[in-house]
């Protein structure tokens, strides 16, 4: 069963010592880690901001095809460069910031189609469904393209 849901993320400026890392919805360590793949791979400094992660709705994130939207999310915020409301992010997220596809992608396109969406970011190496659909896939092949996407 698909499931879609919304990530949100807010970056400030650390005050008092050490940089706070809040995460509701997602594997708290899993979230550190594509913490330190932004500042990495994508160079942005987040060492000094505190960093909150949430999944709307009391929902428990356990698949890593979230990765890559918690990574967006939470660029999107530090970079004030908020990403278009109907726009999905699918992808699990390695080490060297690469996207990685992940399993039932034609299953979850058509949903998102289904809802609305007007674009998908995903990983270059996802096979598309064959039927044209009117949603409009962008395929990255790291999360610096990703974020280059962003408004």
């Amino acid at each position: 069963r698909v499931l879609m849901v919304e990530v949100q993320a807010l970056t400030t400026d650390a005050m008092l010592g050490a940089a706070k890392r809040k995460v509701s919805g997602a594997d708290s360590s899993r979230v550190a880690m594509i913490i330190a793949v932004l500042e990495k791979r994508a160079g942005l400094r987040l060492v000094d901001k505190d960093v909150f992660v949430n999944v709307v709705g009391g929902i428990k994130l356990s698949d890593p095809s979230a990765d890559a939207a918690i990574a967006l999310a939470i660029a999107s915020a530090h970079m004030n460069r908020p990403m278009q409301a109907s726009t999905l992010v699918l992808g699990e997220l390695g080490l060297l910031g690469e996207f990685r596809p992940v399993t039932q992608v034609g299953q979850r396109l058509a949903e998102a189609q289904r809802l609305g969406f007007a674009q998908a970011i995903v990983p270059a190496r996802t096979k598309l469904p064959p039927k044209p659909t009117s949603l409009r896939p962008h395929l990255c092949r790291r999360l610096d393209q990703a974020i280059d996407l962003l408004q």
